[in-house]
């Protein structure tokens, strides 16, 4: 956990520089076309941070889980639950494993935002196709 605050704390530390080199063209474009647009600045923003965010984590050292659902088995192996004991069910739920995998949706769900508001992936519209 204590590598994933730090992942986030380098990408907040180099988020200003890169944020700079990286929107001053597309910010000087927009203005000169007249078609500023801060929604679009904010999503971008906030994209290049999680973009950050994932480069410092993966520099940090972790690796890519390619195993489907090992993360279930990874919570039966390390956590302190014993489904006929009460009292490991919170500090099963504050494990390693469980906040993992938390995190790893958290990281999700900015791209999932962005790609469906700058490329207009629409998941009400492929409600058409079936199976």
């Amino acid at each position: 956990m204590t590598n994933l605050l730090g992942s986030i704390r380098l990408a907040a530390y180099a988020f200003p520089l890169i944020a700079v080199l990286v929107a001053v063209p597309f910010f000087d474009r927009q203005v000169r076309a007249r078609c500023f647009n801060w929604v679009r600045t904010v999503f971008g923003g906030l994209f290049l941070f999680y973009v950050l965010c994932v480069l410092a984590a993966r520099l940090s050292g972790y690796e890519i889980q390619l195993v489907p659902f090992q993360f279930v088995a990874d919570f039966l192996r390390e956590t302190p639950l014993v489904l006929s004991d009460a009292r490991t069910y919170l500090p099963a739920l504050f494990d390693r494993t469980v906040l993992q995998v938390v995190c790893n949706i958290l990281m999700l769900l900015p791209f999932g935002m962005y790609l469906r508001y700058v490329c207009g992936l629409d998941p009400v519209s492929y409600t058409h196709l079936t199976l």
